[in-house]
């Protein structure tokens, strides 16, 4: 069992809830959680911090640098889950991870190779295969690869303009059948696309399946 830490909120991802984290009292937060009464149960820690401010990212380096000191000398591990980087022109929401410092703490990092089109942009695929390749080879330079988990999109959204409603896999089947979808497969990408009109307003889908994964 590996229980993961997050900053979500109901607005989203909370970098402010990080900055406190990470603060001068980090040694406490640090005990509070591996003295949890549960934690005897655990085999580690799953970092799961998101849009970290770019000021924070030496502070988490070292407060993962502090956790996963501690965890090792309770025999557990830290897994620290990142955004995908392809090096350049990386979204500002990525900038707070330092993938090479974490990469040396950590005992493993997972770098989230999804949302390249999200519910706030315009439609596409989820996980473009070229950025899918920007992103391994980068990652590849800053973290030993027996450290690195890719982690694949199991969803998809349904697009109005550039307003995306995520759904999970079986959700989005059901939908497709609902609304008489014509999916086409996606010869880049691989996954599954296609377009249907409701109440005057066309709508897109794209999404993954197990061919595409």
């Amino acid at each position: 069992i590996v229980p993961t830490i997050t900053n979500t909120s109901t607005k989203g991802f909370d970098p402010e809830a990080v900055s406190k984290l990470i603060s001068k009292n980090s040694d406490s937060e640090i005990e509070k959680l591996i003295g949890n009464k549960n934690a005897k149960y655990y085999s580690g820690f799953d970092l799961d911090l998101e849009e970290v401010l770019e000021e924070d990212k030496q502070k988490y380096v070292d407060f993962v640098q502090k956790f996963a000191t501690k965890l090792r000398e309770n025999k557990k591990t830290l897994s620290v889950t990142i955004h995908a980087q392809e090096g350049e022109n990386d979204w500002v929401g990525a900038k707070g991870h330092d993938m090479e410092g974490l990469g040396k703490y950590a005992d493993s990092i997972r770098i989230m190779a999804y949302d390249f089109h999200n519910g706030d942009s315009e439609s596409g695929p989820i996980t473009p295969i070229l950025n899918l390749q920007n992103t391994l080879n980068f990652s590849k330079t800053k973290v030993a690869k027996d450290k690195l988990t890719i982690c694949l999109p199991t969803y998809g959204y349904d697009w109005v303009e550039s307003v995306g409603t995520p759904y999970q896999y079986e959700d989005m089947v059901k939908l497709v059948a609902k609304e008489k979808v014509t999916v086409t497969r996606d010869e880049e990408s691989g996954e599954l696309t296609g377009t249907y009109t409701k109440d005057n307003t066309k709508h897109t889908v794209w999404y993954q399946d197990f061919e595409s994964i």
